[in-house]
């Protein structure tokens, strides 16, 4: 395994994480605007992580890249709606829980693809 996709798997587990404490805080029991931003944070420096590896990625599963890269541009338009929903007052916690259960499906792609490919190299 390389260092990148041990980082991309950790990273993976701190989202997952960020991801339930957002649940917990939107469900009553936290501060649902810091938790929403650590969230933010996290899954925005994963993915223009993973960028730079899809680029190269790309020059041997050309239309598996433009997918991922695909899932990464709805997954920030995601977290911009779901800004919004918060800056007017309500994050849903169905709307939390879909994009947690989107990232898990990205991340199994990634898995499946991207990180062998890397971890090939």
């Amino acid at each position: 395994m390389t260092v990148a996709v041990h980082e991309g798997l950790v990273e993976h587990a701190a989202i997952d994480k960020a991801f339930h404490a957002l649940l917990a805080a939107v469900e009553g029991s936290g501060d649902v605007a810091a938790t929403f931003q650590a969230v933010v944070d996290l899954v925005r420096h994963h993915l223009g992580s993973e960028e730079l590896d899809i680029a190269s990625f790309a020059d041997v599963d050309a239309e598996e890249a433009k997918g991922l890269l695909l899932e990464h541009e709805g997954i920030r338009q995601t977290l911009d709606a779901l800004a919004a929903q918060l800056e007017a007052g309500h994050l849903p916690p169905k709307a939390v829980h879909d994009l947690k259960l989107r990232f898990a499906i990205h991340e199994a792609r990634e898995e499946t693809g991207l990180y062998r490919w890397a971890s090939a190299r």
